[in-house]
């Protein structure tokens, strides 16, 4: 219920309630004759069905001081059991509240009873005690019920609820236990002082480090909150990347991308072999991965000083040793020569 919606729905209660409240102080004729005649009906309608007597008395007592205590108590440990401290906090509060305006009216007011009363009561009349107390838990509990329901289950809990609270006040007059206008003046304050406590409510949401109608590190349903893993977008944290996943070291084919003397480089600590033709190093090798070196595979590589021999001449001496010899090079040092230059001399001799 929006704010103002709130301040509305209780100010034209709280009006026709102090208003209710003078004409009963007053003396009201009208009212007077008002509550004899409805009164004298209720009278006959009992004493004259047994059955619709015994079921008014059933009702009445479910809405007894006693019965709406312990459920109001209940209530609040189970709010606080599930970590629902606001909504503990705002039954305490309609409810204490409820009990302590009507305590006052009821004692400055004074009104005494109906005569022929049909069923055990005591004290004075306006407002009438199980009718408070009823309709303002029924008004509590659609509060708390309404959004966690939908479709018919909401109508089905709301309607109960609303119907019972109805039923407490009228089994009041069917008993001829309280004048009608005792049960009206009953509503009246019920509906103002729940709807004064939503504000409070609302505030300590906000006041609080939760807000929404729980735990402050739960969901709201009375359970502990889970931290999730943050998957933000595109970010890189840590080599991450930006998926929540760590980076894996794959390589990277830059299109056309040479680094110092044509290798490719990929991630950090790798190398990978230049893709470009005809690359030269400036020892006459191509390097492959860190820690090994390959012979040139460009056309007309030719070999530095470090080795002192290049492909024509490895071709011309395979061919006068009658086939051509392979020719691997470790490191740089012209070992892998050595197997072309026996074959050579053998063949002189």
């Amino acid at each position: 219920m929006s704010g103002r919606r709130v301040l509305i729905t209780a100010g034209v209660s709280a009006v026709l309630f102090t208003a209710l409240t003078a004409l009963v102080v007053a003396r009201n004729g009208p009212l007077l004759t008002f509550d004899a005649t409805v009164s004298s009906a209720a009278w006959r309608a009992a004493v004259g069905h047994p059955a619709w007597r015994w079921l008014m008395t059933v009702v009445t007592n479910t809405g007894g001081p006693a019965v709406v205590t312990v459920a109001a108590v209940a209530a609040v440990a189970v709010l606080l059991e599930f970590r629902r401290w606001r909504d503990a906090v705002f039954v305490a509060v309609a409810m204490l509240g409820a009990a302590g305006i009507r305590l006052i009216v009821l004692n400055a007011v004074g009104r005494m009873r109906p005569v022929d009363r049909l069923a055990p009561a005591a004290g004075f009349s306006f407002p009438s005690g199980h009718t408070t107390g009823s309709a303002t838990a029924a008004l509590i509990a659609i509060t708390l019920l309404w959004p966690l329901l939908r479709g018919l289950r909401r109508v089905v809990v709301v309607g109960a609820a609303g119907l019972w609270a109805v039923a407490v006040g009228v089994s009041r007059v069917a008993l001829v236990v309280h004048w009608p206008t005792d049960v009206l003046g009953a509503w009246l304050l019920a509906v103002t002082v729940v709807v004064l406590a939503l504000p409070v409510r609302g505030a300590l949401g906000r006041a609080g480090p939760g807000t929404s109608g729980g735990d402050e590190s739960g969901d709201g349903r009375g359970r502990p909150g889970r931290s999730e893993p943050v998957a933000p977008d595109g970010d890189e944290s840590g080599g991450g990347d930006g998926r929540g996943r760590p980076a894996s070291s794959e390589p990277v084919a830059p299109a056309g991308g040479e680094f110092d003397g044509g290798e490719s480089r990929g991630p950090i600590g790798r190398s990978e072999p230049g893709p470009g033709d005809g690359d030269e190093l400036g020892g006459g090798e191509r390097r492959g991965p860190v820690g090994r070196s390959e012979p040139g595979a460009g056309d007309g590589d030719e070999l530095g000083g470090g080795d002192g021999r290049g492909r024509a001449e490895r071709d011309e001496q395979g061919e006068q040793a009658g086939e051509a010899a392979p020719v691997r090079s470790g490191s740089g040092t012209g070992q892998g020569l050595h197997t072309a230059d026996d074959g050579a001399a053998a063949d002189r001799e």
